[in-house]
C-alpha cells in the first residue's frame, strides 16, 4: 500500500500479488479489516472486480458497512463508471455518521482513510456527511 501510494508501480506489482496470496492464505474467515486490504491491494494491482468482490462480501455481511463503500466507490472510479462511484459515494455518506457511531475497531485502525473518503464524497456526491 505504501507502494502504491508513493506511485512507485515496480513494486506494486512486484509484491502486490504476493501481498494478496498472504491474505488469501488466512482463509475464509476474513475479517472486515483483512477484506479491505485485499481490496485495496487489488484497486493497487488495477483490478476492480476483484476489490468489487470483496465490497460486496463485506456488504452482504454488512449492508452499510464504510469498508465495502469505499471499495465500491474506489472500484467504480478505476473501472470509470462515475455514476456508480457517485452512488457508492452518496451511500458512504447517509451511513458514516451511523457506522461510525458503532465505534467499531477496524474503523479506529482506518481513522484516516474513513476521513478522506468523507472528504472526497462530500466534494464529489455534492452533500456534508451529518456530524
Amino acid at each position: 500500500m505504501l507502494a502504491d501510494e508513493a506511485a512507485d508501480s515496480a513494486q506494486v506489482a512486484q509484491f502486490g500479488p504476493m501481498a494478496l496470496q498472504a491474505h488469501r492464505a488466512l482463509g475464509f474467515d476474513l475479517d472486515m479489516d483483512a477484506r479491505l486490504h485485499i481490496g485495496l491491494i487489488g484497486l493497487a494491482l488495477r483490478d476492480p472486480v476483484g476489490a468489487g468482490a470483496q465490497a460486496d462480501t463485506i456488504l452482504r455481511a454488512s449492508p452499510t458497512h464504510l469498508y465495502g463503500l469505499i471499495l465500491r466507490a474506489r472500484g467504480a472510479a478505476l473501472a470509470g463508471d462515475v455514476a456508480a462511484q457517485r452512488r457508492a459515494l452518496q451511500s458512504f455518506l447517509r451511513n458514516y455518521t451511523a457506522e461510525r457511531a458503532k465505534d467499531l475497531p477496524e474503523y479506529a485502525q482506518h481513522a484516516r482513510l474513513l476521513s478522506d473518503t468523507r472528504d472526497l464524497a462530500e466534494r464529489v456526491a455534492g452533500a456534508p456527511a451529518p456530524r
